[in-house]
């Protein structure tokens, strides 16, 4: 399967006329026709040097967001050769949203749900870039689910996504918070973390809450102030950790598992 990005002509042509084509979106006609009809040419071109498996993401109509999780495991494993400056490109996301993808955009994010003052919000966040970096690769949805299937992927363990797997009830929660810091864009100063937590829970047998959660991410970013993170032991991050959720006398606030 070949993937097509959007041309930089037709994605400044949508962005700037969002106003009078969100009826487009909501008639659900194909991107690929009504867009070259608007420019004169095509507004997509074929990625030849790159192949990939054909992949269809899973969608509850009930509750879009169900197969998040599970969608970022798939579409990171299938994309996963993109590189990291191909996948800053807001084209490739906006190609793949009107192409391969314009379906399942549709039914994750349906616009007939919404307003006539959000449904424009809602697509120029979703299928395009329209926030600052670095934000804008979690709020576009495809985006979304490569960056945090690369960042949260272990390669070496037996449960690559095992980090994902902890914040999968609550992605949007953890997520955002813990993304915005400079840090975790370390995967070895990620995964220290990630091991700090999952070991105290497992040795005291209590449970990290979000609020908690995110007070260690504030207590790294404060030592990510005073200290060169990744020039330091292994262990010595991994204790810091460890006993700063200690110190907050967790078994006082929370049930046992």
């Amino acid at each position: 399967m070949k993937i097509k990005i959007m041309t930089s002509e037709a994605l400044a042509y949508l962005k700037k006329n969002m106003d009078v084509l969100c009826e487009y979106y909501l008639k659900k006609e194909d991107p690929e026709k009504w867009i070259r009809d608007k420019i004169g040419k095509a507004a997509f071109v074929e990625v030849d040097s790159l192949e990939f498996n054909e992949i269809e993401l899973k969608i509850d109509d009930k509750n879009p967001s169900f197969y998040d999780d599970i969608n970022i495991k798939d579409f990171y494993l299938n994309f996963k050769k993109i590189n990291d400056s191909f996948a800053t490109d807001e084209r490739v996301w906006a190609g793949l949203s009107h192409t391969i993808f314009y379906n399942y955009m549709q039914k994750r994010w349906p616009l007939s749900n919404l307003g006539d003052d959000k449904i424009k919000q809602s697509i120029l966040n979703h299928f395009f870039f329209n926030q600052g970096k670095p934000r804008c690769y979690q709020v576009n949805t495809l985006s979304r689910l490569w960056w945090l299937g690369k960042k949260l992927y272990q390669e070496d363990e037996i449960n690559p996504f095992y980090m994902l797997d902890y914040i999968s009830h609550d992605l949007n929660g953890y997520a955002f918070t813990l993304f915005g810091s400079n840090w975790s864009n370390s995967p070895i100063t990620l995964k220290l973390f990630f091991d700090a937590i999952l070991n105290y829970e497992k040795e005291n047998n209590v449970s990290i809450d979000r609020n908690n959660f995110n007070e260690c991410i504030q207590y790294m970013n404060r030592l990510s102030g005073i200290l060169i993170i990744d020039m330091c032991d292994k262990e010595f991050i991994h204790n810091k950790i460890y006993s700063f959720l200690k110190q907050k006398n967790l078994f006082d606030s929370h049930d046992a598992i």
